[in-house]
């Protein structure tokens, strides 16, 4: 229920509303922004780990978890978001945190919030076509997961071995008009 001060808030324009779903895309975009242009890892991480623990949180025993919660400890996952929701008064505790586990929390929560919402956005889009032209795909087995995972992200007619060679800024660049055209 909306306290009638908010109503009034509101009405008068003071404060700006925003949905689950509308705060769950700006932050997701957010972080995805951010590593794609190779900016703070810990401040991607604690977007990410924001939208991957509200999305655990909107599907918990609905059967639409997030994946990577199933694969690695959540606690391991969210170690960084945690280490400063939970400060310790201690100044001088330190955090171990590995910046490559950003890409995969993203990919997780990207996922979920599709099967949640039933879309991505064009950012959301780009990262997922990273991260699957990133996955080594060395046996049979991979190869088959691979080519199913690029049926579902890149858009066809697409040119692989091209955006491999890429570092993410251009990436970012080069990849996201071809999610844009459709918005």
């Amino acid at each position: 229920m909306v306290d009638p001060k908010n109503w009034a808030a509101r009405a008068f324009g003071h404060v700006t509303t925003v949905t689950r779903e509308g705060a769950l895309v700006r932050v997701i975009d957010t972080a995805t922004w951010l590593w794609f242009h190779e900016m703070d890892f810990l401040s991607i991480h604690l977007l990410a780990s924001a939208a991957h623990k509200t999305l655990t949180d909107i599907t918990k025993g609905t059967g639409k978890d997030p994946w990577l919660g199933n694969i690695i400890n959540q606690e391991m996952l969210t170690r960084g978001y945690d280490f400063l929701r939970h400060a310790s008064r201690d100044l001088n505790i330190v955090l171990d945190l590995l910046p490559s586990t950003n890409l995969p929390l993203l990919c997780s929560a990207i996922d979920t919030f599709e099967n949640v919402f039933g879309y991505r956005t064009p950012f959301m889009s780009v990262l997922m076509v990273a991260f699957v032209i990133a996955l080594p795909g060395e046996t049979p087995d991979q190869k088959a997961a691979i080519s199913k995972l690029m049926s579902k992200y890149l858009p066809e007619n697409t040119a692989i071995e091209s955006l491999r060679k890429l570092q993410r800024p251009e990436f970012f660049a080069k990849t996201l008009p071809l999610f844009e055209r459709g918005s």
